[in-house]
């Protein structure tokens, strides 16, 4: 339970630290942009995080931080940027967790890799 509480409460700081460091970076709202996963009207993040498999529990907390950018996004987005987020299921799997993220940076192009959880040598 203290395990649970302690991984959503860490989950809601970083999106807190991530609202506000978006916010600061991108105040120059009119400034032209080479960042990928950036246009005038959405900020492009990615996780992989385990929809099925052994912990698919902790998925909550990618859906918990999808959740609430819906909320940042129907109260005016950042800057009037919506964010979208992509979240791929990597099953707990270190080889699908690298595959995913390649292909969010290389294919979709993502902004931000945004709390991924990893595997369970990222999870000790």
């Amino acid at each position: 339970m203290r395990k649970t509480f302690a991984l959503c409460l860490s989950a809601l700081v970083l999106v807190l630290v991530l609202a506000l460091g978006a916010t600061a970076a991108l105040a120059g709202v009119g400034r032209a942009t080479a960042d990928p996963g950036i246009t005038d009207k959405e900020i492009v993040l990615g996780a992989t995080t385990p929809l099925s498999g052994p912990y698919y529990s902790v998925s909550s907390v990618t859906i918990g931080a999808n959740a609430y950018f819906k909320y940042v996004n129907a109260n005016g987005g950042v800057n009037g940027r919506k964010i979208v987020f992509k979240y791929l299921d990597d099953q707990y799997e270190s080889a699908k967790t690298v595959q995913l993220t390649r292909q969010l940076v290389e294919q979709d192009k993502v902004f931000a890799i945004f709390n991924t959880i990893g595997t369970l040598f990222a999870l000790r």
